[in-house]
């Protein structure tokens, strides 16, 4: 009756890390709260077990829905270190029906493996539709200098759907503030550049571009 779910953050969310080229393995929260909703409003049996190295995420989820479970719910008592903690959560990831993660997650393959699954990629689960409606819905874009990493990483998510779907001012605009907020970090002009070059936007291309060479070029960059 479980489905798992493996939220990858730890490492990524690093401040040493945000210029590498890690956006692939980044999928929001929003995601797995449209998944979580959309499984639990077929039936009344469908539960859900998160994993995941943010403890905070994983509290979040389990406090929100009533049918979601963190695997000290199910397997307490076992060790303490966290060496015990991630045995634990891919025995947990093991015993689920359906085991849902980001790419290239070692972890979470292994868990599905164990129990004789192929472990699902997030992307997979939802249409594109569903997924910048759920960044809408669950993480609206925000104007305040203070987002954090990961509202930074949503934003630059949201603007590459906004771009997919033909609404280019919300795109530049979701990204500006994501490259505003974080101008250190290397992969915010990358999708800029990216959205840029799709829809054919000259300036923006040369403008991020020129920041993505300042970032790295930057002298406290390589300290």
């Amino acid at each position: 009756k479980y489905i798992g779910i493996h939220i990858r953050r730890g490492d990524l969310m690093i401040d040493r890390n945000e210029g590498r080229d890690w956006f692939h393995k980044y999928e929001p929260i929003s995601f797995y709260q449209a998944i979580i909703e959309k499984e639990l409003n077929k039936d009344d049996f469908t539960y859900f077990l998160v994993v995941s190295d943010d403890d905070n995420l994983r509290r979040f989820l389990s406090e929100k829905y009533d049918r979601v479970k963190i695997s000290e719910d199910l397997f307490p008592n076992i060790g303490e270190t966290d060496l015990h903690f991630a045995w634990r959560d891919m025995i947990a990831l093991s015993k689920c029906r359906r085991v849902i993660a980001p790419d290239f997650s070692g972890f979470s393959t292994a868990g599905a493996l164990l129990g004789g699954h192929v472990r699902e990629q997030i992307k997979n689960c939802l249409t594109d539709a569903e997924k910048r409606d759920s960044l809408l819905k669950f993480k609206a874009s925000s104007t305040s200098v203070d987002l954090s990493y990961s509202d930074a990483l949503d934003l630059a998510v949201l603007a590459s759907l906004h771009s997919q779907f033909g609404a280019h001012e919300e795109a530049y605009d979701a990204i500006e503030q994501a490259i505003k907020a974080f101008p250190s970090a290397l992969v915010f002009p990358k999708v800029a550049c990216t959205i840029a070059g799709a829809t054919q936007n000259g300036s923006l291309i040369t403008e991020s571009f020129m920041h993505f060479l300042k970032v790295l070029h930057a002298e406290d960059y390589y300290s």
